[in-house]
């Protein structure tokens, strides 16, 4: 019961402890307000009114010093008998009408319909990598924190709730939120740097810009600046190609890497350095004459795995190789949509038993990423917006580098190596180099993502055949899409940040109708996944009504995405005239969508769960 005026303490907040009721407990029963009473941080009053009424619980609020600061009131009610509780009802109306006239907002306990605001139940994830200048029996905890609220109407439910919050979370998240911070701290100093150097001097740093990356500012050629909505904007030219690299790599490592590896940034300025300072004088390009030289020196990728005693840091040194190193092996590893369920025997094998050195994709998730023992030394790639090649480039030579030194190298990818993966460039690259990498399949999100949602590809009476495409051309240019047919399914991988440049290519295209059914689907396979519902026409508006994007994603168009929902509708290729074909088809989609413009599914099954876990418990 004292866990609000805790809350209100750490907040900032002085407080006051009023006893209205005679039963109600003494604090002397809790040890930390005792300590902070003693401490003087917190006061207790007992000389309160004989009678509870509006006018002497006004009268008593305004004897109190500095009357004029009380923020809030809360109750909390502690019911002995009826006599009790119907007194304490009465105490209530008093208390609201007082602060509803003293404009002070009020909280009453389990009566959510007379307060003001309510206390919910929150969570404050501790520091596991503790500063090292500080007093090691003290608990730092992290900026990241939860609150949970039923309006009142459970306050048992929502700790469960939280409970259940907190044990399903990685337990370094406090850790990987402040690595995010002191990541993002880092470049404001060198955007606020560039701003002090370059920004023009007419601009006056204020609170309306905190951050030098929010000036991403348009001008006018003929002038100096130009108004929009009143304000001037300035050219940003002064904001380094530096400072915007890094603000995009943190935006991917806040979506992609794993929260180990985000975790174990914290409080490593040699990890940290290596982040903030991208190789973009660097413009590697694939070559599959470029093989690594005994002193070749490329940026270095992060280990994300826990910390272990053997290792020194979290930067994996050059290996020195041995006089007589014997030659290792390289195995091209696809790791399926992203469930540990849906990984192959011979990946898992690899992944859990076998390898030696992992070079995995930065897509590849948490959950394919615990399984791999701490013994196993692993890096993520730092493919990342401008630095795609020479990532690229770096695994492969690093791939060479190990095998040379006689591990056994897992090049670990999303999905299938084969499809969309690269796994081609690759290949080649270590056949010149001597070594005939081995190819484990994958299962494809191509293919198992539409699955997951019951949406099958190719069906009997709807779809006969299917294009896979991708969303942006090389060198991102625009990609040029198959034309429409009746009977064939679309799958379109990496497309949904274009997603309306897309819908409107294929609009202008010949055919495509635009109450034709299409599928947004993201995060596949994942506890997150989901998938939207609409039409050609209405899907770009719809996406943007939802919510936040849940990279990565893909989309699917075609009848097949909707044949298999409720009753099913697989005669779709078997009407008599076509006379009749729109007709019914602008019905079939009134009733799937049911009158509605879309809708969206979320959630994985959790049978994936239970059959991984009866397998790992097999093995």
């Amino acid at each position: 019961m004292y866990n609000q005026a805790i809350l209100c303490l750490e907040s900032g907040y002085q407080v006051i402890l009023a006893k209205f009721n005679p039963q109600f407990i003494e604090p002397n029963q809790n040890v930390e307000i005792l300590n902070r009473i003693k401490l003087g941080q917190l006061a207790c009053c007992d000389d309160l009114p004989s009678v509870l009424d509006s006018k002497s619980i006004q009268t008593w609020l305004k004897s109190i010093p500095n009357f004029h600061q009380i923020n809030l009131i809360s109750l909390i009610e502690l019911q002995t008998n009826q006599q009790d509780h119907e007194a304490i009802q009465d105490l209530m109306i008093s208390l609201k009408t007082v602060a509803y006239h003293l404009r002070i907002p009020l909280n009453l306990q389990n009566n959510p319909l007379l307060s003001d605001f309510t206390f919910p139940v929150t969570y404050r994830w501790p520091l596991t990598h503790q500063p090292t200048n500080q007093p090691t029996q003290k608990t730092f905890k992290s900026s990241l924190q939860i609150a949970l609220s039923s309006s009142g109407s459970s306050t048992i439910l929502e700790n469960r709730l939280k409970r259940e919050i907190i044990s399903k979370l990685n337990e370094r998240v406090g850790d990987a939120c402040e690595a995010i911070a002191e990541l993002k701290s880092r470049t404001q100093l060198l955007a606020n740097h560039d701003f002090q150097l370059q920004a023009p001097q007419s601009i006056i740093p204020s609170p309306q810009i905190p951050l030098a990356q929010h000036l991403i500012l348009k001008t006018d050629p003929t002038s100096q600046g130009v108004l929009d909505n009143g304000k001037q904007r300035f050219e940003s030219s002064w904001i380094s190609e530096t400072t915007l690299t890094q603000i995009s790599w943190i935006s991917q490592i806040s979506q992609y890497w794993p929260i180990t590896q985000i975790a174990n940034l914290h409080q490593n300025p040699q990890a940290i350095n290596e982040i903030l300072n991208p190789p973009s004088t660097h413009k590697l390009q694939p070559n599959l004459s470029l093989l690594p030289s005994s002193d070749h020196q490329g940026v270095y990728t992060l280990s994300v795995k826990k910390p272990n005693p053997n290792r020194s840091s979290l930067l994996s040194p050059q290996t020195q190789p041995s006089p007589t190193p014997k030659k290792g092996s390289i195995y091209l590893v696809g790791s399926g949509p992203g469930h540990a369920s849906l990984l192959t025997c011979a990946a898992y094998t690899l992944l859990t038993k076998s390898a030696s050195v992992i070079l995995c994709d930065k897509l590849v998730p948490d959950q394919i990423i615990n399984l791999i023992p701490n013994h196993i030394k692993l890096f993520v790639s730092k493919k990342f917006p401008g630095n795609s090649e020479f990532a690229q480039c770096e695994f492969m030579e690093q791939a060479i580098k190990f095998a040379e030194l006689g591990e056994t190298v897992v090049r670990l990818k999303q999905g299938d190596p084969f499809i969309y993966g690269r796994g081609g460039e690759e290949i080649l690259f270590f056949r010149k180099a001597g070594y005939e990498a081995t190819v484990i399949p994958g299962i494809s999100s191509s293919i198992a993502a539409p699955l997951l949602f019951n949406i099958p590809l190719t069906q009997r009476g709807v779809s006969e055949s299917v294009v896979l495409c991708t969303g942006v051309g090389r060198r991102g240019k625009q990609m040029s899409f198959p034309s429409y047919q009746r009977s064939r399914t679309l799958v379109i991988l990496m497309g949904v940040i274009r997603l309306e440049s897309i819908v409107k290519q294929l609009l202008e295209m010949d055919l495509y109708p635009g109450y034709l059914p299409i599928g947004i689907i993201e995060r596949a396979s994942s506890f997150d996944q989901r998938i939207l519902l609409s039409t050609l026409s209405n899907v770009v508006e719809s996406f943007q009504s939802i919510g936040d994007q849940r990279p990565p994603g893909m989309i699917v168009i075609g009848w097949s995405v909707m044949c298999l929902d409720g009753n099913g509708s697989v005669d779709i290729l078997d009407h008599p005239t076509e006379e009749l074909q729109e007709v019914l088809d602008r019905k079939r989609i009134t009733d799937w969508l049911c009158g509605k413009t879309f809708f969206v599914k979320h959630g994985m099954n959790k049978a994936f769960d239970e059959l991984h876990q009866r397998f790992t418990n097999s093995t």
